[in-house]
């Protein structure tokens, strides 16, 4: 882009081919994980295959869902053969704990932690060489901020992706131009008929006091070590490329950043007119790129 040699690869797609349904010979392991002294239950979904693979960590949205076995997702990779790990942050769908941003980074490094004993590793048959951390939205922002300071991860994939600072920032305003979704969100999230059932104040709180900490252009050199993949909507109106992902890519492209990959899709924050297969594969494609 401007005569550096650096392999940053930016697509822009429209549509790609549409994948038919997977074959899944996948163990799904029911397990739990500690985290700030709190009992998450997880999953693995253990791909087939021979020797140690490659393994996803899921970190998703704001809120997520209950926990169940069933995640297109997981099927899509497993049948790809890469394990997929999944888990709901503190505070959320029955968790202990409050859910803030600080506590979803610290049950990300526990579920490292967890996943990287000589037990589980043998286990789940793990590549510790080869682990992804992949977060849609809040998840994206969970990945990102984790991977600052910890040297377990390789691969970050963030879909939808959305700097909380910014959020963080939004909220000292006054005069904010989105106020009214924030408190929106806010309202929905932890609300009376909200699925949080916690103080808003005290994820907001942990936002703002937090904002330089949680920023992701100020910490674009902290990536330097990780391999990137984005996969954002050039309509998302719920973090916004123009104010989420453009200030990073910029910081992660003026500071040398090795290997990135973004693809900018016409989409929304939701994907919605994408088949989960073809977003899927993108993610399955671009983790074994380098075998």
């Amino acid at each position: 882009m401007d005569g550096r040699s650096m392999p940053i690869r930016l697509l822009v797609t429209a549509i790609v081919v549409s994948l038919g349904v997977c074959a899944v010979n996948a163990q799904i392991r029911h397990t739990s994980f500690e985290s700030g002294g709190v009992a998450l239950p997880a999953i693995m979904h253990q791909a087939e295959g021979e020797g140690y693979l490659p393994t996803v960590v899921y970190l998703h949205g704001n809120p997520g869902s209950r926990l169940d076995d069933s995640s297109e997702l997981a099927d899509h990779l497993t049948a790809d053969g890469v394990n997929v790990f999944r888990f709901n942050y503190r505070g959320l769908w029955g968790n202990g704990g409050d859910f803030t941003l600080t506590n979803a980074v610290g049950d990300a490094a526990s579920a490292l932690d967890f996943l990287s004993t000589s037990e589980n590793i043998e286990r789940f048959q793990i590549d510790t060489s080869r682990v992804t951390l992949l977060g849609y939205s809040f998840g994206s922002t969970t990945a990102l901020v984790t991977s600052f300071s910890d040297n377990r991860i390789r691969d970050v994939i963030g879909l939808g992706v959305c700097d909380h600072s910014h959020f963080g920032r939004e909220f000292l305003n006054p005069h904010s131009e989105i106020r009214q979704f924030l408190e929106q969100t806010i309202e929905a999230l932890f609300g009376e008929n909200g699925v949080i059932d916690q103080k808003p104040a005290i994820f907001v709180d942990d936002l703002v006091e937090n904002i330089y900490g949680f920023g992701l252009p100020e910490h674009a050199e902290t990536l330097s070590n990780n391999r990137l993949l984005f996969v954002v909507g050039v309509n998302d109106m719920v973090c916004p490329v123009e104010d989420h992902v453009f200030p990073l890519f910029r910081a992660l492209e003026e500071s040398g950043h090795p290997d990135m990959t973004v693809k900018f899709l016409f989409e929304g924050h939701g994907f919605s007119n994408l088949p989960r297969a073809d977003l899927y594969q993108h993610y399955s494609d671009w983790i074994h790129s380098e075998e």
